[in-house]
C-alpha cells in the first residue's frame, strides 16, 4: 500500500503542529507561571558570604566577619578579664585570626602581653580612623602579626598566628593570613 502525500502538505502539517505547540506553551506560561506571581532568578554558583556584625556598645566598636570562617564560638573570658570575641580560620594555610579584648593597654608603643611577652618596635597603623599598633610575632616557632587597638582602659587585639594551627610551615603563611587579617581590620568602626 502506498501513500501519496506531497511534500507541501506534510510541511503544512508540521508547521501547524509547531504553531499550536508554541501557542499552548505560551498560554501555560502566561496563565500559570506569569500570572501566578512566580519568577525565575538564576542561581549564582558562588557561595554566598554569610556575614555577621559583632557590636560592643560598652567600648564603642564593631566589626564584620564571615560566619563560614568561624572556628570557635563567640564569647568566653579568663580570670584576668580578657574576653575572647571570635576566632577565625579562613583556611589551613592562613593560621588563626583571633579578636580579643584584653585588660592590658599599650604604653608608648609597647604592649605588655602575657603570651607573646613584651612586643616592641610597633608599626603605627590606622584601623577605622583609630591609631593602632602592629607587631611582628616571632618566638618559639610561633609566627604572625598582632594589631593592638587601645579602646578606653583596654586593648583590642586582632592577632594572626600559627601558634595553635600545627606550626604551619606553608610558604603562603603569613601572606594569605595578613591579607585576611587586613580585610577583617578594614571592617572595624569606632564610635567617638
Amino acid at each position: 500500500m502506498e501513500y501519496n502525500y506531497n511534500k507541501k502538505s506534510i510541511l503544512k502539517w508540521v508547521l501547524l503542529y509547531l504553531v499550536l505547540g508554541a501557542l499552548v506553551y505560551a498560554g501555560i506560561y502566561f496563565f500559570f507561571y506569569k500570572k501566578g506571581g512566580y519568577s525565575y532568578t538564576p542561581q549564582n554558583n558562588q557561595t554566598q558570604k554569610e556575614e555577621t556584625t559583632y557590636k560592643n556598645d560598652k567600648y564603642g566598636f564593631s566589626f564584620t566577619y564571615s560566619t563560614k570562617d568561624l572556628c570557635a564560638g563567640q564569647g568566653g573570658s579568663d580570670a584576668a578579664g580578657n574576653v575572647s570575641l571570635v576566632d577565625l580560620c579562613p583556611s589551613s594555610t592562613t593560621g588563626i585570626v583571633s579578636v580579643v579584648l584584653k585588660s592590658q593597654i599599650v604604653t608608648n608603643g609597647i604592649l605588655e602581653d602575657v603570651y607573646f611577652r613584651n612586643l616592641k618596635d610597633a608599626k603605627v597603623v590606622d584601623v577605622g580612623g583609630k591609631t593602632a599598633y602592629q607587631y611582628l610575632i616571632n618566638q618559639d616557632g610561633c609566627k604572625g602579626y598582632l594589631t593592638a587597638i587601645p579602646v578606653k582602659d583596654k586593648t583590642l587585639e586582632v592577632s594572626l598566628d600559627n601558634c595553635f594551627a600545627g606550626r604551619i610551615e606553608d610558604q603562603n603563611f603569613p601572606a594569605n593570613g595578613v591579607s585576611f587579617m587586613n580585610q577583617l581590620l578594614s571592617t572595624f568602626t569606632f564610635t567617638k
